[in-house]
């Protein structure tokens, strides 16, 4: 909980590449209010460049709302270059700077863990992660 009732108001972002030169590559979810259990259920298409496919990653930052600043409360990074196709069954992750997870079944909702700026479990987040390439039909 970060603020002082005991809840948050959370939100998430998701961030590709090098964000500074584009502004795209970067999403937010909506603010849930006063929870510890926020649903999102939201979708974002990224589009990263071929550099980033190969030397990027995708960032996941989990954020409390708050009026004079926002505080973070949790992150993942996890490299593009190891996120499986559409047609692949399993994407090992890295998470920052020491965890890992042994692998993300694309196409099926996963549980990852975010870790705060002490590097403590700070939390999980559900999501599905595909890179598809931009030949194939969404």
């Amino acid at each position: 909980a970060m603020d002082r009732g005991g809840t948050s108001d959370p939100y998430l972002t998701l961030q590709i590449g090098n964000t500074q030169d584009n502004a795209s590559k970067i999403c937010r979810t909506n603010v849930v209010k006063k929870t510890l259990d926020p649903e999102w259920d939201e979708t974002f298409q990224l589009l990263p460049s071929a550099h980033d496919v190969e030397n990027g990653s995708v960032l996941l930052q989990v954020w409390d709302k708050d009026l004079f600043g926002d505080d973070l409360i949790g992150a993942l990074s996890l490299p593009i270059s190891s996120i499986s196709r559409t047609d692949s069954n399993t994407v090992p992750l890295l998470q920052p700077p020491i965890h890992s997870q042994s692998s993300l079944n694309t196409c099926t909702p996963q549980w990852l863990t975010i870790y705060d700026n002490a590097n403590q479990v700070a939390g999980k987040v559900q999501m599905v992660l595909e890179l598809v390439p931009l030949d194939v039909p969404l």
